[in-house]
């Protein structure tokens, strides 16, 4: 190639490059709205715990991101100072009622920027992530919201062209059908059970207190202090007490009832045996058998068959007979 040929050729090589260095420019953009995108999203989940964990006493007002990244939320590292496209980050949300919030992370436009991130829309993995526009409107696909009421509460915020992540949350989409293991602020039916629960043969342990309509007993019921029962406590098959039982309305067993320590009661009727170390009774006994290897004290005693006794003292005595009298 001559020095003419050459010189032809330089306009056409400075072309070239100058479409290069435009196309790794855009490249470049592209790259950081893409990150930019990304961010927010990281931003967006982290919004979302920080919703579910303190719902029922959020109320319009900025969510500090360093709020966010303090409560181990977000990264260490990550900052709202600057994305990497060089605007700041922040997040808002605001309360509308009813148990509905409405949050929008966005970009924080500094005058003068007119970059429109497009690229950056396709990384949410949460809510809704678009662009602004001049009206106040966010784009994302597929999806039109209107963010001016952000505008008045943020000072202006969003601005035309800011990339923004929203999100929307009510009690259904926070505490929904789910059984929580705390207390939840603003779900009244975080314990509440509407269908039965199966453990698996797995232990419950730990409880303070329990309240049941009906408490139904495949095996044995081991209680290692006091067991109170304020209604009616039915059972159908033999209670075995080895300690102090105390009903104070009364007891009635249609089976068998055995006592290894003492029974005190004001009054006992036993359709069929009686059987007791010693008894205690303040007024009648009546029963077809009372043995008792100790003491039986009661104010009358009715035995329609055997009357046995260590020692009695019995104020009214009726026996159908009398050996050893």
């Amino acid at each position: 190639m001559g020095l003419f040929g050459a010189l032809l050729a330089l306009p056409v090589i400075a072309m070239l490059l100058v479409q290069f260095t435009g196309f790794q420019e855009n490249r470049l953009a592209d790259a950081r709205e893409v990150a930019a995108g990304r961010n927010l999203a990281v931003l967006g989940r982290a919004v979302e715990q920080h919703v579910h964990a303190n719902y029922g006493t959020l109320a319009t007002g900025e969510i500090q991101v360093a709020t966010l990244v303090g409560a181990d939320l977000l990264p260490g590292g990550f900052t709202g100072d600057g994305d990497p496209m060089k605007r700041e980050l922040r997040v808002w949300l605001l309360d509308v009622g009813g148990g509905r919030l409405r949050v929008a992370s966005m970009q924080v436009v500094p005058a003068g920027d007119d970059r429109r991130p497009d690229a950056g829309v396709f990384e949410a993995r949460t809510g809704w992530l678009g662009v602004v526009d001049g009206a106040g409107f966010l784009g994302a696909a597929g999806f039109e919201e209107d963010l001016t009421a952000f505008r008045t509460a943020a000072g202006g915020h969003p601005r035309e062209n800011a990339l923004v992540l929203y999100q929307e949350f009510d009690q259904e989409s926070v505490c929904g059908d789910f059984l929580f293991r705390t207390a939840r602020a603003g779900c009244p039916d975080a314990a509440l059970m509407e269908t039965d629960l199966d453990l698996g043969g797995n232990d419950v342990t730990g409880i303070s207190r329990l309240e049941a309509d009906t408490l139904e007993v495949a095996a044995d019921i081991v209680v290692g202090g006091d067991f109170r029962v304020g209604g009616e406590f039915g059972i159908g098959r033999a209670l075995r007490m080895e300690g102090t039982f105390n009903a104070p309305d009364g007891v009635t067993f249609t089976g068998d009832a055995e006592f290894t320590g003492q029974l005190n009661a004001d009054e006992v009727s036993v359709t069929a045996g009686l059987e007791a170390a010693s008894a205690d009774v303040g007024q009648d006994v009546s029963a077809r058998n009372v043995t008792a290897g100790g003491n039986v004290t009661a104010t009358g005693v009715t035995s329609r068959s055997t009357l046995d006794a260590a020692s009695g003292y019995i104020r009214n005595l009726s026996v159908g007979s009398c050996t050893g009298c």
